[in-house]
């Protein structure tokens, strides 16, 4: 059976709303009300709603989730460059020190959150070591420092605010898997009601009346 689209969703209630309209006027001045008292002003209006507000709650966290990942992508490249910035730093300052074979391998951009932390947890305990200069490196005077005077204390900063935007990608990943959810269940309703609505139509006009050729399908043909 062929479903609508979640944009067809509106499209599909206000036709009902209009046919609705029409037939409350055809049977004023009573109206046609659903079973448990469900009327088109008292419960298909509000559920329309209720279903408009569901649809911009996911489209907000779509943006939301959007707007995480740009963050978290933005500061996982800088600190992707800083990882070079290091090993070159390193390998420049200083050349005969065993710190050489201890320089941590940038993590991939598709790699874990639990990956950058560790490869960054490794960077920042190795820094630690060189800036200590113990026992110390001829030639070298600490602290070592990377492109535009950036240091040990900054990356740890950095990357402890990656990991914050790893979790705010997962926490907004969340909220849109539970919007989508939520979304589904209010649209559940007020899908019901439409396929009673046309059920009561057909039991209650008469053959031939116009309101029949007019009423509105619940899923495309």
């Amino acid at each position: 059976m062929a479903i609508l689209t979640i944009g067809e969703r509106l499209q599909a209630m206000d036709e009902f709303i209009a046919h609705w309209t029409a037939l409350n006027a055809a049977l004023a001045p009573s109206e046609l009300a659903l079973s448990g008292g469900y009327t088109l002003a008292g419960g298909f209006v509000p559920d329309r709603e209720a279903v408009r507000q569901s649809q911009a709650d996911v489209i907000a966290r779509e943006n939301a989730l959007s707007i995480a990942r740009a963050v978290r992508d933005e500061l996982r490249g800088a600190l992707s460059g800083r990882f070079k910035q290091f090993r070159a730093a390193v390998h420049a300052f200083l050349p005969e020190s065993n710190y050489l074979v201890s320089i941590p391998k940038k993590p991939l951009p598709a790699a874990s959150a639990w990956e950058w932390r560790e490869a960054c947890t490794e960077v920042a305990t190795l820094w630690e070591r060189i800036d200590a200069n113990v026992p110390p490196v001829a030639g070298f005077v600490p602290p070592l420092l990377l492109a535009g005077g950036y240091a040990r204390a900054q990356f740890a900063a950095d990357a402890d605010a990656l990991q914050d935007a790893y979790e705010n990608v997962a926490d907004r990943t969340t909220d849109l898997r539970l919007a989508k959810a939520l979304r589904e269940e209010v649209y559940e309703g007020p899908r019901a009601r439409m396929v009673q609505y046309r059920l009561a139509v057909l039991g209650t006009l008469e053959g031939g009346n116009a309101l029949l050729a007019t009423l509105p399908a619940v899923t495309p043909d």
